[in-house]
């Protein structure tokens, strides 16, 4: 009879349409699953330099207290010994414990800012690395006695906000890249003398 085959048939059609369904169905939850592995990778990393940007950021902050206050006090213990004003209460004694104590802070903070440059040139391909080792030159020359580092911060924080964006295309830390060789032909590197 000529209606027999539609059954077989029909049922072959959908069988072999469930099975392709099925390859195709695990062919592109595979391909979400490595999407998303990509994308937890990406996250994980994004979320390390923040931390770490943080933490240079805080140091900085840090280092530049360290410098305000180690001028403050060796500015004032240089009064005391110039007018010979020696207090019977120990103040000098005083004065040169609190100016070892911020030396050691500093010299802490500088340390964990090479260590955050380091880490910076192995977490990240953009100038970030580069720029928080300009911030420590600069911190260094302002504990000198050099000028702030209030430009050096501001870069870096730039950079660090482009290399973290989720949003922010590979334009726009080239763009951030052209301006910051701009200024240093205008400025000089913070090698330059």
């Amino acid at each position: 009879m000529a209606w027999e085959w539609i059954g077989p048939t029909a049922t072959a059609v959908v069988g072999v349409a469930g099975i392709a369904g099925a390859v195709l169905s695990a062919r592109v939850s595979r391909s979400a699953q490595l999407d998303v592995a990509k994308m937890s990778q990406v996250h994980a990393l994004t979320e390390r330099k923040r931390e770490l940007y943080a933490e240079v950021l805080l140091n900085l902050d840090e280092g530049v207290r360290c410098v305000v206050s180690l001028r403050r006090l060796v500015s004032t213990f240089a009064e005391r010994e110039q007018t010979k004003n020696v207090s019977p209460d120990g103040q000098a004694d005083k004065l040169r414990e609190e100016i070892a104590a911020c030396s050691k802070r500093l010299e802490d903070v500088i340390n964990a800012l090479r260590r955050a440059h380091s880490t910076a040139a192995v977490l990240s391909d953009s100038p970030v690395s580069e720029l928080i080792a300009e911030a420590l030159i600069a911190l260094v020359r302002f504990a000198e006695g050099g000028e702030s580092i209030n430009a050096q911060q501001a870069f870096l924080l730039t950079a660090m906000r482009i290399d973290t964006d989720p949003q922010n295309g590979s334009k726009d830390m080239k763009t951030f890249t052209r301006l910051m060789e701009r200024r240093r032909e205008k400025m000089g590197g913070p090698w330059d003398d």
